[in-house]
């Protein structure tokens, strides 16, 4: 994975298509994980990670190291069990695709800024 990159861990199609296109927006590479053994894989390489809820609980019982630019992502309306789940994987926050689509763009194109070395 690259330096400036993006994985995604979900089995949520929809809300990958969604990813993809900001990642593509932001000018990002996407690396996309189905399962929480494979985003375990490529976990402390990425330089934003988002969850996608369908596989939170599932990556929180792997007990992933917290880590910066981590993020839960879903689509719809945040419940309680979105914030539970934000909590077991590390999430720095959390965002309802129905809400914060542009907030994810937003994030993605920050971290695709050049840094000063």
């Amino acid at each position: 994975m690259t330096e400036q990159s993006v994985l995604v861990v979900t089995d949520d199609a929809a809300l990958l298509q969604e990813m993809q296109r900001a990642a593509a927006g932001a000018g990002l590479p996407l690396q996309h994980a189905r399962d929480a053994a494979t985003g375990l894989q490529h976990w402390a390489a990425a330089s934003v990670v988002l969850v996608g809820a369908d596989l939170a609980t599932e990556l929180g019982r792997a007990g992933p190291r917290r880590r910066p630019h981590g993020h839960l992502v879903w689509r719809g309306q945040a419940d309680q069990e979105h914030y539970r789940a934000a909590v077991e994987v590390g999430a720095e926050t959390v965002a309802a695709t129905a809400g914060d689509s542009g907030w994810i763009a937003d994030l993605l194109a920050e971290r695709a800024e050049p840094r000063s070395p």
